[in-house]
């Protein structure tokens, strides 16, 4: 019978990740730079519901920067619709 290895949490986040205050810290100013509303369409979402998407790759380009200029604050639905575009069907040859 194989054994499941046991999965432990970090103690420190890897050195390109932030940590749980700095993450907080991000999601606060973005909120706050945006007025509460979603960056896509316009809806009210405060800070309990809304979404913080990184514009680039978090291991490229790292997570944080100084003007936080690369997230956007979004509501649930377009937050999901940027990591799931809608897919456009090919077109069947006559």
């Amino acid at each position: 019978m194989k054994k499941t290895p046991i999965k432990r949490k970090r103690s420190t986040p890897r050195k390109w990740q932030p940590t749980k205050n700095e993450k907080a810290m991000a999601r606060v100013i973005c909120c706050l730079r945006v007025m509460g509303r979603c960056e896509d369409c316009g809806r009210v979402t405060p800070l309990v519901e809304g979404h913080l998407h990184h514009m680039h790759g978090k291991r490229r380009f790292g997570w944080m920067e100084s003007d936080h200029q690369q997230h956007l604050w979004l509501c649930a639905a377009c937050h999901h619709g940027r990591h799931n575009p809608k897919v456009v069907p090919a077109k069947e040859k006559p």
